[in-house]
């Protein structure tokens, strides 16, 4: 991948978090509309198109969401890059408590203000709120996956997207939302094809329901309990999708032939009571992402059946405003935007939801993915927070080119001390960041320069005597 053309993917994620965050809040007028036809109207009739608003304050400000995600970005590239510790979650908690006033009169969700007050430097867990279900923890976590985007640091990725998360959201739905929304970053970076996604997410899970259980919480109880072991059920689901429907009518036809009450997504009900299981619990996180497969790839361009779309996988109908339904309704509009920015703007920034989470998300992967490729320049140069939001993209950036760069080798040799390790290659711009090795270098080359001058000084005076 060209670095310069990754540079731009990195500040576009940011910047156009950002973008699709103001459109769809708007200081609160779209976010709270909950007609997605009014919405379109008044853009067409004060605006015109997109590509013709300049989005800028006073009339665009950004959300609660920009500021938040803005604030973990900042914390992760002043921690630099050492490996993820207790120090990083701390300066995170010290960092959200900072930001608080900031987070005035740009609606942020009560309990995400609650759980920042209760946080501190020391103490930065949670007890556990089933409130705790909302995009909040979604919306700020796209810049974990640009610091930890390469498939070798999946780990870290995890631990730190989760661990951040649950600082104010301890729902399995709140805590994944987080966990989702930087691993599709990181996905984006990576360039994996858009369409796997979330087949790849399902695939992970048993990895991060383990990790979850190796915490030992005292949550743990309730987040298994919204938590499934049936991954068996969705690789055997997996294996019954190779039919191919490419009308869609016909595709929704066939799903209807299993429908219940009308309703296709409870196709995976009958495959999961097909499948050989000694369990009859399925967990909603794994259910909601299986039924979102179903319906992924269905292009709905009438904006009154996009609303009713997105509402079907909402939490008390106001879609996008969980953290799981923020990420699918961003994923449904990259997939069905064909590239285009204005028309994923359309699908995930004006709908009758919660379009500033669901616009941020989208904003950044799409950045992640096109850069600002056909991206009116009006429409992110003069964003609220440009340049921090420019400025920190740099910063991770530059971060994951140090990753980047190979490990210093070395192998095990025997002394007459015993064994110790001998550095076979040790790249110049470590050793010029080594503390100890630059005072050394310091010192000799202090030390030459003086038995120079004395060298010197002895020849002078031989020559003087002769």
């Amino acid at each position: 991948m060209n670095s310069n053309n990754l540079l731009e993917q990195y500040k576009a994620c940011m910047i156009l978090s950002g973008v699709g965050d103001s459109l769809g809040y708007r200081s609160g007028i779209w976010q709270f509309n909950s007609n997605g036809k009014d919405i379109h109207r008044e853009l067409y009739e004060r605006f015109d198109q997109i590509e013709d608003i300049r989005i800028e304050l006073p009339q665009w400000r950004v959300s609660d969401d920009t500021v938040l995600h803005l604030a973990i970005a900042q914390v992760l590239a002043e921690y630099g890059d050492r490996d993820p510790s207790p120090t990083l979650y701390s300066r995170v908690a010290k960092k959200l408590k900072e930001i608080l006033n900031d987070l005035k009169n740009r609606h942020p969700s009560s309990s995400t203000v609650t759980a920042i007050n209760h946080l501190s430097e020391n103490n930065w867990t949670q007890t556990y709120s089933a409130v705790t279900n909302d995009c909040t923890a979604a919306v700020r976590s796209m810049s974990i996956g640009l610091r930890y985007s390469h498939p070798s640091e999946f780990e870290k990725l995890m631990h730190v997207s989760i661990e951040i998360s649950r600082m104010t959201h301890t729902h399995v739905w709140g805590f994944m939302g987080g966990f989702t929304s930087a691993l599709f970053t990181s996905y984006a970076i990576q360039q994996k094809p858009l369409q796997t996604w979330s087949r790849c997410l399902l695939e992970i899970l048993p990895t991060v329901q383990n990790y979850i259980k190796t915490q030992q919480r005292p949550d743990l109880a309730q987040n298994m309990r919204s938590w499934s072991s049936f991954e068996i059920f969705w690789k055997e689901f997996l294996l019954k999708q190779e039919i191919n429907i490419k009308d869609i009518e016909q595709r929704d036809e066939f799903y209807r032939q299993f429908s219940h009450a009308g309703w296709a997504g409870a196709i995976i009900y009958i495959v999961c009571y097909t499948t050989k299981t000694t369990s009859n619990m399925e967990s909603s996180f794994e259910i909601f992402w299986k039924e979102f497969l179903l319906k992924q790839e269905i292009n709905i361009k009438d904006i009154e059946q996009r609303d009713e779309f997105y509402r079907q996988f909402s939490h008390a109908g106001w879609a996008g405003a969980s953290g799981t339904d923020c990420i699918a309704i961003a994923y449904n509009s990259l997939l069905t935007c064909h590239g285009s920015w204005t028309e994923l703007c359309k699908r995930a920034a004006l709908h009758g939801g919660h379009g500033d989470a669901t616009g941020c998300v989208a904003g950044a992967l799409f950045g992640a993915i096109y850069g600002f490729e056909n991206v009116p320049k009006q429409n992110y140069k003069n964003v609220e927070y440009h340049d921090e939001l420019e400025n920190v993209a740099k910063k991770l950036y530059n971060l994951r080119q140090i990753s980047s760069q190979p490990k210093t080798k070395t192998e095990n040799i025997n002394t007459q001390r015993g064994e110790c390790v001998h550095f076979t290659f040790i790249p110049a711009d470590v050793l010029d960041n080594m503390p100890a090795f630059r005072q050394w270098r310091l010192s000799k080359n202090q030390k030459t320069k003086t038995e120079t001058n004395v060298l010197s000084k002895l020849v002078f005076q031989g020559l003087r005597m002769s």
